[in-house]
């Protein structure tokens, strides 16, 4: 992170499976959230380590397709506040939350994708 001011969000995997993302609306808020972000996966990532298991990157094209699934699930809406929405979408592989902000034109501010 130090000397990026691009980075929005980050992928995290477990086991060369594919765990959860959380992407930011932009640079500054994932920067708020970032070392406790850090924190806890690593927390989860030691408790579910394979040991002595040669481990491979996961692929852009997996990740296109994580992304692509959990953002075609069937969608709910839940009014949290006037002003926050949170946008649910349910597929058989991967969970999609979205909030978004009603008094900036529904732009989103925050997406977690959440592997089942």
């Amino acid at each position: 992170m130090d000397g990026k001011s691009d980075v929005i969000g980050y992928v995290f995997a477990i086991n060369d499976t594919i765990n959860s993302a959380e992407v930011y609306y932009s640079n500054g808020q994932f920067r708020r959230f970032w070392t406790k972000l850090l924190k806890t996966t690593a927390i989860e990532a030691v408790a579910e380590r394979s040991l002595n298991q040669k481990r491979e990157a996961v692929s852009a094209e997996a990740l296109k397709a994580f992304f692509a699934g959990a953002e075609r699930g069937e969608e709910s809406t839940n009014n949290v506040t006037e002003r926050t929405h949170l946008i649910k979408r349910d597929s058989e592989q991967a969970l999609f939350f979205e909030t978004r902000d009603q008094e900036q034109n529904g732009v989103w501010i925050h997406r977690s994708y959440l592997a089942k």
